[in-house]
């Protein structure tokens, strides 16, 4: 058999057990290019790495692996931020993030925004207060709860947004880093999907224990 065909009937072959293994929704160019890496380098899972000392140990899994990468990320990201916003009257990522959501969403509760971000309530409200403070924000009669208070942005906090966004606009380019748009998009793709893995847990097992979060989900 010439080796093009090959080739091609290999990747026939692949595309069939892709159909097989995967949902209806999930039958996509962007998932099979995943779902095709992961076949090629699956049998770089059980690699044993050397230490300086050149003992040898498992490689992490791939979910520690996972879980390191998106950790280092974060990090950059706050870093480049934190240059970003040196200038700026907004001191931190949260400061910036917080202030947006309530400019970009009117109407919301200090515990819905906080909520947004996943952050405990002390942190959030500390972060919410600074914002109020500086005249970023402010709060207003709830018609429809007199017990909570509304939030809004101040036409100065919409201008410390407006001063910092093309800083934080080159910061968000750094964190994109070589990537081409291609692979931020499958990326993105990727990453909100695990997000909505993530929010199902959150919205309905927040305090639940490890063990009870593995046997309902996996």
């Amino acid at each position: 058999m010439h080796k093009r065909y090959k080739l091609i009937n290999d990747l026939v072959r692949l595309t069939a057990r892709f159909e097989e293994e995967v949902s209806d929704q999930d039958l996509d160019i962007m998932n099979f290019t995943a779902w095709l890496n992961d076949q090629v380098q699956g049998s770089d899972n059980e690699v044993f790495a050397k230490d300086e000392n050149s003992r040898t140990y498992p490689a992490p899994s791939l979910d520690v692996q996972l879980s390191s990468v998106v950790g280092y990320l974060y990090r950059y990201a706050k870093h480049y931020s934190k240059k970003a916003l040196k200038n700026s009257p907004l001191t931190t990522l949260d400061d910036y993030v917080f202030l947006a959501t309530v400019m970009i969403k009117p109407g919301m509760t200090k515990s819905e925004v906080i909520q947004e971000h996943l952050l405990e309530i002390t942190s959030g409200a500390e972060i919410l207060k600074r914002l109020q403070k500086h005249g970023f924000i402010e709060d207003y009669e709830n018609p429809d709860d007199k017990r909570s208070k509304k939030l809004k942005a101040t036409p100065i906090g919409i201008q410390a947004l407006q001063i910092a966004q093309a800083d934080m606009s080159q910061a968000a380019q750094i964190v994109g880093g070589n990537l081409s748009d291609q692979e931020k998009m499958r990326v993105l793709q990727i990453g909100y999907k695990l997000k909505a893995f993530h929010d199902e847990i959150h919205a309905e097992d927040k305090k639940s224990p490890l063990k009870d979060i593995l046997d309902k989900y996996f």
